[in-house]
């Protein structure tokens, strides 16, 4: 009795080890390659505890070895788009300006039901109530509200919200994103005049959103600052 309860600890020591150096993620969270590194990692785990003729170190090692492969593939893909745009795919508008976009819902498989579930958790019960909805690459669905539906604050009382759209990622990690700037009606000189202005170059920008109103924030490498 004593060498299951021992294998048991020290297996589950090391699944909390293992976790740890993925990161803080929430399983909600996870990205796909994620999840399904937790799934392996979990099943792996499970067989010396149900086998205890299974030695240790034949499940130990390939626990440790999905971790670096997670570790190595999560640095890949900060430095690269394409490779986690394949990886993890890319945020999808399923709402825009009050109107559902079916095409996309497809796309994603998601019916009327569960979007519309998701928006009533958020306190939205009118479709017609929001600007931009999307659908994040962990499957979580962010709503933009249109200004109207924004809650008051001191010095709105005299004066209308302008409408800008949905904030774009249009820079990441020094990576141009120009699908981004063509949905903000921006363009390339735009963005170049505005890094000049600001007295940036493009390498040293980590991330920079902006909406059609030119509203913009640049969030500068830490090595640039």
């Amino acid at each position: 009795m004593a060498v299951p309860i021992v294998r048991t600890v020290i297996m589950y020591l090391c699944v909390i080890f293992a976790v740890r150096l993925m990161g803080k993620r929430q399983v909600g969270d996870l990205e796909p390659a994620e999840l399904v590194v937790t799934i392996l990692i979990s099943e792996t785990a499970a067989i010396p505890i149900q086998e205890t003729g299974v030695p240790l170190i034949n499940v130990i090692v390939p626990v440790f070895l999905l971790v670096c492969l997670e570790i190595i593939v999560s640095y890949i893909l900060l430095k690269s788009v394409r490779l986690r745009t394949l990886f993890t795919g890319k945020p999808i508008v399923i709402i825009k300006n009050g109107k559902l976009m079916e095409k996309e819902m497809r796309k994603v498989r998601l019916t009327v039901d569960d979007l519309m579930n998701e928006i009533r958790q958020k306190n939205i019960f009118y479709v017609e109530q929001i600007s931009y909805a999307v659908m994040e690459t962990n499957g979580k669905i962010s709503i933009l509200p249109k200004p109207e539906q924004l809650p008051l604050v001191t010095g709105d009382f005299d004066k209308q919200t302008p409408d800008g759209g949905l904030p774009m990622v249009i820079v990441s990690d020094g990576v141009i994103a120009d699908s981004s700037l063509s949905l903000c009606g921006l363009d390339r000189a735009w963005l170049n005049n505005t890094l000049k202005t600001e007295g940036l170059a493009l390498h040293e920008v980590l991330l920079m959103t902006a909406d059609r109103l030119c509203q913009y924030h640049i969030f500068k490498k830490e090595e640039a600052s």
